[in-house]
């Protein structure tokens, strides 16, 4: 009985810098992943303004210059003239890009369609998922 105790000291006094180490190594892995998340998020951030950078329309004047003269290659034609309409109408904006707009509208259309219509506006990568951005 006399030897248990100090087995059971020993086994604790041995296991302490095995389990030190491994939160040292926890604590340089939550470094790391910390790192990685943030190289993420501003991957993210860079891809959102160069889509604002890149869409033609940024603004509510562009989006009514848009309307008044919309190409006949525009995605936007692949809705029904009021469609597009309502659907224009729906988005706001502001400095940042776009802040919402109607989903109704693009509900009937292919994901590849509603991404080129999306990409008109720079909405295509403003809401991907991603931690915290």
């Amino acid at each position: 009985m006399n030897g248990k105790p100090i087995w059971i000291v020993a086994i604790l006094f041995i296991s302490m810098p095995f389990s030190s180490q491994s939160f040292s190594k926890y604590k340089d892995s939550n470094k790391l992943d910390e790192a990685a998340i943030q190289i993420i998020r501003d991957d993210v951030r860079l891809a959102r303004q160069v889509d604002f950078d890149l869409a033609p329309l940024r603004s509510r004047a562009d989006l009514n210059g848009y309307m008044s003269r919309i190409p006949k290659d525009s995605p936007i034609n692949a809705l029904p003239v009021s469609a597009a309409k309502r659907f224009f109408e729906s988005v706001e904006f502001n400095e940042k890009g776009v802040t919402t707009f109607s989903y109704q509208e693009l509900s009937g259309l292919t994901a590849s369609r509603v991404y080129a219509i999306l990409s008109l506006i720079a909405y295509k990568a403003r809401h991907n998922p991603c931690l915290g951005c």
